[in-house]
């Protein structure tokens, strides 16, 4: 039985793959997709595995990259956008149903439809986009050399962080520090070994991490999966971010 695929754009149109010499390319950042079948969603049951590697497994199994591109160098907002094509293009609609508590009146509004393709806004890399991002940090005066994320670092902050929190007594999740050292290549032109990253990061004052959330948010492509639908008693518009939940897997409203 031969299963159809479709082609794809990926949000960072394949500007920041291959810019090594020897590394594969995406030419014009445009992969195949295939239908998800029940095997792919066995996956949503396999025993011992969090919910990013169960997800990493149907993202991976579903998309055909080009010049033997391993999946896991892909960035975290293509493979994000791999998945929410492949769940349109599997399902066979852009539809959405979800929960939510209004942010307003604090009534609960069931059942609400959205649609992945209409209500998302993309953002496209620019043709200028390249690595390193420079940043100059406002209060301390650093200069940062940063990076975009890809699958292998959401991977490995996974199980770090899954790790660390087995063995610590404080209960503190460190995902958000480990992603940040993930994105450091340089401070003022040297690179850091990893106890080093960490040590600095954490002294960093907040208005410097803010400055690298916004220079990274301005320049980063992807999707942005926030609703913002109408409450049903009060009429007012709330944002309420998509979860994987088992609707998106599986919809039983189409």
């Amino acid at each position: 039985m031969s299963v159809p695929f479709q082609t794809i754009q990926l949000p960072s149109r394949g500007l920041l793959y291959g810019v090594d010499e020897g590394e594969p390319q995406i030419p014009d950042g445009k992969v195949q997709i295939r239908k998800w079948t029940v095997q792919e969603l066995t996956y949503l049951e396999a025993q011992g595995e969090d919910a990013v590697e169960r997800i990493r497994r149907i993202i991976d199994a579903c998309a055909l990259l080009p010049n033997a591109f391993p999946p896991e160098k892909l960035l975290i907002v293509d493979r994000f956008a791999i998945l929410l094509a492949q769940r349109v293009f599997s399902v066979g609609t852009p539809s959405l149903v979800f929960d939510y508590r209004c942010t307003f009146c604090g009534n609960v509004n069931y059942k609400v439809k959205g649609d992945i393709q209409a209500d998302f806004e993309e953002k496209m890399a620019t043709e200028d986009l390249a690595e390193p991002i420079e940043v100059k940090l406002p209060d301390t005066g650093k200069t940062l050399g940063l990076r975009f994320l890809r699958g292998y670092d959401e991977a490995a902050v996974a199980k770090i962080a899954k790790r660390v929190k087995m063995t610590s007594n404080d209960g503190n999740d460190p995902s958000s520090l480990l992603r940040i050292a993930r994105q450091i290549l340089t401070v003022d032109g040297e690179k850091m070994h990893e106890k080093e990253k960490d040590i600095f990061i954490r002294a960093l004052p907040v208005c410097d991490l803010l400055a690298v959330r916004r220079k990274m948010d301005e320049l980063e492509p992807g999707i942005d999966t926030t609703f913002h639908p109408a409450c049903k008693h009060c009429g007012a518009e709330s944002e309420v971010e998509m979860q994987f939940s088992a609707e998106f897997f599986r919809p039983t409203t189409l």
